[in-house]
């Protein structure tokens, strides 16, 4: 009875080592850096500076001004998209791909099938890898109304 009690007892003893062994050889330190390029270290930059103000004046103006096009075509086949600018009076053609976003009015995600023609939409930046479209959003200052019937 001794030996099974021994033989157990060893067999546990293996057992806890081996579990420790495993845990301390599957930790070990996250050297991951995170980088979060979202305008913060351009507010940082300003707050040393005094320049603070004044890129908060040149963002109301930007948000105030947007520019608004209408979709007059959707080639799936070249990527592209065909603009007209209501500001400067003429068609504009921009390429689009995979990483452009398609905004709904209130900024949620949208499908390309969704810009038809007519829709009223302002445009993000160029990409400066691929030279197409950041994103496409309709623009939340138009209204559509659908299924209009008996209109004088």
């Amino acid at each position: 009875m001794s030996g099974d009690f021994t033989k157990k007892w060893s067999n546990l003893i293996l057992l806890s080592v081996i579990c420790v062994a495993a845990f301390c050889g599957c930790s070990h330190a996250n050297n991951a850096t995170v980088t979060n390029y979202t305008g913060s270290a351009i507010q940082n930059a300003g707050k040393e500076t005094g320049e603070v103000e004044e890129t908060d004046n040149q963002a109301e103006a930007e948000t105030e001004q947007v520019d608004l096009y209408i979709v007059e075509n959707l080639d799936m086949v070249d990527e592209t998209i065909a603009l007209y600018s209501l500001s400067e009076d003429q068609q504009i053609r921009y390429s689009y791909n995979m990483t452009t976003k398609f905004l709904n009015k209130y900024g949620g995600n949208d499908t390309w099938a969704e810009f038809t023609t007519g829709s009223v939409v302002s445009i993000g930046e160029l990409l400066p890898a691929s030279g197409a479209l950041s994103q496409v959003q309709k623009s939340a200052d138009v209204w559509m109304y659908e299924d209009i019937k008996n209109m004088p």
